[in-house]
């Protein structure tokens, strides 16, 4: 990388990185166009048994491109989310 001084003059800087990759097992996935955020709070509507629906709040531990993580909350494995 380089940065630019006060008197245009440039300087040259070489950095070493390092990454520690983890890999995530048993994580509950929700589908970004599923979720509905209120404030910081987030929460999908999920199908009950007897076919009514309820919201369900869950923290989301972070998301990449289409799915937010379960960090903890109480959206389980195996539910049925109603999305748009």
């Amino acid at each position: 990388g380089g940065a630019s001084n006060d008197n245009g003059y440039w300087s040259r800087s070489r950095f070493g990185v390092s990454l520690i990759s983890r890999r995530m097992t048993n994580v509950v996935l929700v589908p970004k166009s599923a979720v509905y955020n209120s404030g910081n709070d987030t929460y999908v509507v999920a199908k009950n048994a007897d076919g009514s629906t309820r919201l369900v709040k869950f923290v989301a531990g972070g998301s990449d491109n289409s799915n937010y993580w379960v960090a903890y909350g109480d959206v389980t494995e195996g539910m049925e989310i109603c999305s748009e």
